[in-house]
C-alpha cells in the first residue's frame, strides 16, 4: 500500500489505537478505509443503503474489539474487504427473516378475520391421529415449527439442513398435514391450519406438575438402578455357585491323593501339609463379604472360582505322579503297591 510522506500507515494507526487507546487514530483508520467498506457492502445486499450502513456499522465494530489480533496483519484493506462481505450476508438473512416473519404474521391475521381457521374442537380429535401418519422428518417438522415455535434456522439446524430448505420442509409438511385432516373431514387453509397449530396445540401444564414429574422420574430412575444392582448380586451369586463347585471337585481331589498318600508314601506328608497350608491361608486372607461393593464382591469371588480350579488341577497332577512313579513304589510296602497296582491290600 502506498503512504503518503508524514501520513501514518494503518499499522502505525492500530498500534497506536491498541496501545494509547487513541481514538483520533481509530478514527482516522475508519475515515481511511468507509468507502470501501461501505461499498462492498452495498453491492452484497442489492443497493439497500440502510443494510448498508448496518453492515459497516457491525465490521468497524469488529476491527475495534479484534484490533489486538489484528496488529500484525499485513493489509487491513483486505481483512476489512472480507468482514464486510461477511456482514453484508448476514444483515440481508436477517432482514429476509423479518419480513417473512412479518408476511406470516399477516397472513394468520387475514385468515383468523375471514374465519377460515378450523373448529378446533373438531382439529384436537384428529389431529394425533393425522400426526402419527406423516413421516418421521415431516412430524418433526411441524412439531419443532408449530409445537415448539421454533425459526426456521433452528429448525435447519435439527434436522441437519439449511435455512432454506428447512422452511420449504415445513411448508410441505403442513400440506400434508392439512391433506390428512381434509380426508378426516376437517376444512380449512393450510394457513388457518398453521395459526390453530400455533394458538392451540400446545397449552400450559397444571401449575406444580413438572416438579412433580421431575421427582417421579428421579425415583424411578433409582428403582431402576436398585433393581439393576439386585440382579448384578444374583449374577455375583451364580458365580460363587461356581466357585463353590470348584472348590467342591479340588477337595475331592486333595481328599483322594491323601488316601493314596497315607499308606506310606514318601511324598504324603509334605503333600498333606502344602494342602493344610493354602486352606489356612485362604481362609486368613477371606475378607467380610458384607463390607465389599457389589464390584468388589464380584471380583473376589472370580479370583476364588480361579483358584479353587487351580487347586483341583494340581491335586489331580499329584495323584497322577503318585499312580505313575515307580520310585515311591519301590519304597512303598506291599499294601501301598497293591493299592497303587489298583486292588484291595490284604489283611
Amino acid at each position: 500500500m502506498l503512504v503518503v510522506e508524514g501520513m501514518k500507515s494503518d499499522a502505525e494507526l492500530l498500534r497506536d489505537y491498541v496501545e494509547n487507546q487513541s481514538d483520533l487514530a481509530f478514527t482516522e483508520l475508519v475515515q481511511r478505509h468507509v468507502g470501501l467498506v461501505y461499498s462492498a457492502a452495498l453491492r452484497q445486499v442489492g443497493g439497500d443503503g440502510h443494510l448498508a450502513k448496518d453492515a459497516a456499522q457491525s465490521v468497524f465494530c469488529d476491527l475495534a474489539r479484534k484490533a489486538p489480533a489484528l496488529l500484525d496483519h499485513r493489509v487491513l484493506a483486505g481483512w476489512l474487504y472480507k468482514s464486510a462481505h461477511f456482514a453484508a450476508a448476514k444483515a440481508v438473512r436477517a432482514e429476509r427473516r423479518r419480513r417473512e416473519i412479518e408476511q406470516e404474521s399477516f397472513a394468520m391475521q387475514q385468515v383468523s378475520s375471514d374465519g377460515n381457521e378450523p373448529d378446533w374442537n373438531r382439529l384436537r380429535e384428529l389431529l394425533d391421529s393425522a400426526m402419527l401418519e406423516l413421516g418421521e422428518v415431516d412430524r418433526d417438522a411441524v412439531l419443532l415449527r408449530f409445537f415448539s415455535g421454533k425459526s426456521f434456522l433452528e429448525i435447519g439446524t435439527a434436522l441437519a439442513m439449511s435455512e432454506d430448505t428447512a422452511r420449504k420442509r415445513v411448508e410441505r409438511s403442513l400440506d400434508k398435514l392439512h391433506a390428512l385432516l381434509g380426508r378426516r373431514g376437517v376444512s380449512s387453509s393450510a394457513a388457518g391450519l398453521a395459526l390453530a397449530l400455533s394458538q392451540h396445540a400446545v397449552g400450559a401444564a397444571p401449575p406444580g406438575l413438572a416438579a412433580s414429574l421431575a421427582g417421579k422420574a428421579v425415583s424411578a430412575a433409582a428403582l431402576t438402578g436398585g433393581a439393576s444392582a439386585f440382579l448384578t448380586v444374583i449374577n455375583i451369586m451364580n458365580i460363587s455357585k461356581l466357585a463353590i463347585v470348584a472348590g467342591t471337585i479340588a477337595v475331592l481331589g486333595l481328599g483322594s491323593a491323601a488316601y493314596y498318600r497315607s499308606f506310606s508314601h514318601p511324598h504324603a506328608a509334605r503333600v498333606t501339609q502344602i494342602a493344610s497350608t493354602d486352606q489356612a491361608a485362604a481362609d486368613a486372607s477371606a475378607p467380610d463379604l458384607r463390607t465389599l461393593s457389589a464390584a468388589a464382591l464380584r471380583k473376589h469371588l472370580e479370583g476364588l472360582a480361579g483358584s479353587c480350579r487351580s487347586r483341583g488341577a494340581r491335586s489331580r497332577s499329584d495323584l497322577r505322579a503318585l499312580r505313575g512313579s515307580p520310585s515311591g513304589i519301590a519304597r512303598s510296602g506291599p499294601e501301598d503297591r497293591s493299592l497303587v497296582a489298583g486292588r484291595q491290600p490284604s489283611v
